[in-house]
């Protein structure tokens, strides 16, 4: 992330080096960000796009996975039946 920040054409190279930070922790993720300068707003906004993109493709080279939750759907009608059901007989609804 460093390394693409640091190539940034819309960041201010004469203002202090890019860094990044760890600013939270989710189930299937941490989460970065990456600080650069910029003469103004509309630069600040080409630069976020530009490093959105170039750490993408970056990453994607790198062979960096980007987490995906995955989720299992059981249906009741595929569980065993209930100590109560096998008891009884009864079938739930």
């Amino acid at each position: 992330m460093l390394e693409e920040a640091n190539d940034c054409p819309h960041r201010m190279k004469e203002k202090e080096e890019p860094w990044v930070r760890v600013v939270g922790h989710g189930d299937f993720s941490i989460e970065l960000r990456v600080y650069v300068w910029v003469a103004e707003v509309n630069e600040g906004w080409r630069a976020r796009f530009w490093l959105l993109e170039n750490v993408k493709k970056r990453f994607d080279k790198e062979g960096v996975e980007i987490p995906f939750p995955y989720r299992t759907f059981v249906y009741k009608k595929d569980m065993p039946p209930s100590r109560r059901e096998e008891l009884t007989g009864a079938e739930s609804t």
